[in-house]
């Protein structure tokens, strides 16, 4: 029996399952596949989506994780263990199940007629009617195993993908267009209006024992062009009677203007 707990192969782990299968129904003589057979077939670049580069070891700590989980068994004999799955015995699958699930293991999501194509070495369908009808067998089980997904915009048919793996490809879709760049907006007038702090400049400075020596400003902060004349010529304006304020108190001080 399986849970959905066990649907959440990683991607080395799907790779192995779906080369075990592949391998016990194209090359049965060579099989069970030892881990260096293992890690061949997942590094195949021919029938692999996307194409791997899995390690030996890699391949060793997937097939124990599979152990674990009843999908595969190891087979203990001469001088290296082999790998082989038991799938159909663990999920409850015939030959053409097997084929179906093989192929979306390795290839990943794939319409009906891609399916009945790409699993004709593993298994002889007689029509993609056929092969949807496996499809649908094993997604209306009580744990789907399968799915269909929605057909996207450019596609004529809709694809299946397994649901082994807790990450599930996603459909691949029309590559949005580029967002136009927005005009650059106006400028805030309360952000272009002389601080109030400004207006303490100019106010009378009270008596003190000494005078303070005053501090040298800094240069006005360049304000964000506009293409409002108006709004340029009030802040000139601004600009200009700031600086007047600022020479009547330094003329005050008694220190030099800049």
């Amino acid at each position: 029996m399986v849970f959905a707990s066990d649907l959440d192969l990683d991607e080395v782990e799907a790779r192995v399952v779906g080369s075990l299968i592949e391998k016990s129904m194209t090359t049965p003589d060579a099989y069970p596949l030892s881990t260096n057979g293992v890690t061949t077939a997942c590094n195949q670049k021919s029938a692999r989506d996307p194409v791997m580069s899995v390690t030996s070891v890699m391949v060793d700590g997937a097939a124990l994780s599979l152990r674990q989980r009843g999908w595969t068994r190891t087979v203990r004999g001469g001088r290296t263990s082999k790998h082989r799955h038991i799938l159909d015995e663990h999920l409850n699958l015939g030959p053409a199940q097997l084929a179906v699930l093989g192929v979306l293991l390795l290839r990943g999501p794939q319409t009906v007629g891609e399916l009945r194509q790409r699993t004709d070495r593993m298994h002889e369908f007689d029509s993609t009617d056929e092969v949807e009808n496996v499809l649908l067998g094993m997604g209306a089980r009580e744990v789907s195993l399968v799915r269909r997904l929605e057909r996207q915009q450019g596609q004529k048919e809709a694809r299946w993908t397994h649901l082994l793996s807790s990450a599930l490809p996603s459909p691949s879709a029309p590559s949005p267009s580029a967002p136009s760049p927005s005009a650059p907006s106006s400028p805030d007038p309360a952000s272009t209006s002389t601080p109030a702090s400004l207006d303490a400049v100019a106010a009378p400075e009270r008596s003190a024992p000494s005078a303070p020596q005053a501090s040298r400003p800094t240069g006005p902060t360049r304000a964000v062009p506009s293409q409002n004349g108006s709004e340029i010529a009030q802040l000139r304006a601004e600009l200009a009677e700031l600086r007047r304020r600022f020479d009547a108190l330094c003329a005050s001080l008694g220190e030099d203007s800049i």
